[in-house]
């Protein structure tokens, strides 16, 4: 989770597993996992990873993003019901670079619609578009 920092052990770096539940076979074997599987993370937000994924595996409920004050969405695939189809994918948690990059497209298409309506009104504020 990038926003948890400190002075201390806690700030300490460690490689996490991006899925939260640990049971994707080919990542647990050396031979088959790659580097994407992981990311780095303080200790402090490994450990509070932890137990967001271990809440998510109890209640079958992905964590909102937004629990994080600027985060837009809360979630950049699917929605808050963990699914094996999708898994992990798509959680702040999984890949907190990813939802950032997948909030600056999702932003801009947003905005880019937005500011069509706002120009055709102002230019043709009589029609009804």
């Amino acid at each position: 989770m990038l926003g948890i920092c400190g002075f201390s052990e806690n700030t300490k770096i460690e490689i996490d597993h991006k899925d939260g539940r640990k049971e994707d076979w080919r990542v647990s074997n050396p031979a088959t996992q790659q580097i994407t599987d992981f990311q780095p993370l303080c200790k402090a937000a490994n450990d509070a990873k932890r137990q967001i994924c271990k809440e998510c595996k109890q209640t079958g409920l992905r964590w909102n993003a937004q629990n994080i004050k600027g985060n837009p969405y809360p979630f950049y695939e699917g929605n808050e019901n963990y699914t094996d189809e999708l898994g992990c994918k798509g959680c702040y948690q999984y890949d907190p670079v990813e939802y950032r990059k997948k909030c600056v497209i999702r932003i801009s298409k947003e905005a880019s619609e937005h500011t069509t309506d706002f120009i055709m009104r102002k230019l043709y504020p009589e029609e009804n578009i």
